[in-house]
């Protein structure tokens, strides 16, 4: 995407594209990207340069580059009203969706066919109905929100659209996981599969997904392989907090996560298959019940992950673990730290999915 920008500066899809790689870091783990000034800055930039390099095209006379100004200007606004939404500034959020409806509509009206617009559309419906409800009556006067009508836009663009179908795809993915449908986010993560097959973002939410499934064996399997893999990527510690709390945010590790964790790793230590990974997987159940206030099932666990063959890092975090009771906070401090670890320019959140992501990106 820096190339594209490099290359075109005055091309606003380059700007467009960056920051909507930054927004969905934010998506996926909004508690470190809000500690990090210099992505939210960038973030800030690449919305202004956006909205500076559309200008032209919407003072153009030719429909078709009129249209793209209206898009990428659509867009940008929403992504940032996104953005806003995820800081807790509603009314800001909800500004910045209206000027982006007023543009994306535009867009339609000039070219019917400009089914990545949907994309915009959709995601303003989806949230506008379900923002909370004392910030959605004084709302309904201006645009009444349809969540169903959102995900159909959103379908849309993955669909037929040229340029945002795997941001669509993206989009869906996770609404459909954080809504329960289990059977349409597996359905939906099949597609993605196939399309970015090594991306550690996708994977684990297949795993994620057969054990919610009830198919518990395939999520042990998928969680196995991925393991197997983890050290020819060097990042790939870095990548867990993205991991593990891409779809909780806010509520990562907070007792329902722990809850599930816990229970899936109790399976996980009684398979012979997963004797190579005893200390990693005793050590995430040491944590889990840890977070749970269960510091003496916590600290068997560690023991226990000690006297195992060591595996990737579960001996040096056992042994911290052991000294002092790692709850929520700790648990969550570790993870930033390795997040932090990534070199300047990386995009952290869904590793080979965003890369792929990136290098689609095209001017129209």
């Amino acid at each position: 995407m820096r190339r594209l920008i490099d290359e075109q500066p005055n091309n606003p899809l380059g700007w467009l594209g960056e920051a909507g790689v930054l927004w969905w870091e934010a998506d996926a783990e909004y508690a470190l990207f809000k500690d990090t000034s210099p992505l939210d800055a960038l973030f800030e930039e690449d919305v202004r340069k956006v909205l500076e390099t559309s200008e032209p095209l919407l003072d153009s006379k030719d429909p078709a580059r009129k249209a793209d100004g209206h898009f990428a200007a659509g867009m940008a606004l929403g992504i940032h009203g996104q953005m806003e939404l995820a800081r807790g500034h509603h009314l800001k959020a909800y500004s910045d969706g209206k000027k982006a409806i007023r543009h994306l509509k535009k867009c339609v009206k000039l070219d019917p066919d400009y089914h990545d617009a949907y994309l915009g559309l959709g995601i303003f419906d989806y949230q506008t109905d379900r923002l909370p409800t004392l910030m959605k009556l004084p709302m309904l006067f201006v645009h009444r929100g349809d969540a169903r009508r959102g995900l159909a836009r959103m379908r849309q663009a993955m669909e037929r659209g040229r340029f945002s179908k795997d941001q669509a795809a993206g989009f869906l993915l996770t609404i459909l996981i954080r809504e329960g449908d289990v059977a349409g986010a597996l359905e939906l993560l099949a597609r993605l599969r196939v399309e970015f097959p090594r991306s550690a973002y996708l994977r684990y939410r297949e795993v994620i997904l057969l054990s919610r499934a009830g198919d518990w064996d395939r999520s042990a399997r998928a969680l196995f392989a991925l393991l197997a893999e983890a050290p020819a990527d060097p990042s790939f510690e870095r990548k867990e907090l993205s991991l593990f709390c891409g779809l909780a945010g806010a509520h990562c590790f907070e007792r329902p996560y722990a809850e599930e964790a816990e229970r899936w790793l109790d399976r996980a230590l009684v398979e012979k298959s997963a004797a190579r990974w005893t200390a990693a997987l005793l050590f995430w159940r040491g944590l889990a019940r840890d977070v749970l206030g269960r510091r003496a099932d916590a600290v068997q666990d560690y023991t226990r992950a000690l006297a195992a063959p060591d595996v990737r890092f579960a001996h040096e975090h056992a042994r911290h673990c052991l000294s002092t009771a790692c709850d929520r906070e700790e648990a969550l401090r570790a993870l930033r730290e390795l997040a932090r670890a990534i070199p300047a320019g990386v995009a952290r959140s869904g590793a080979a999915f965003s890369s792929a992501q990136r290098q689609k990106q095209r001017p129209r």
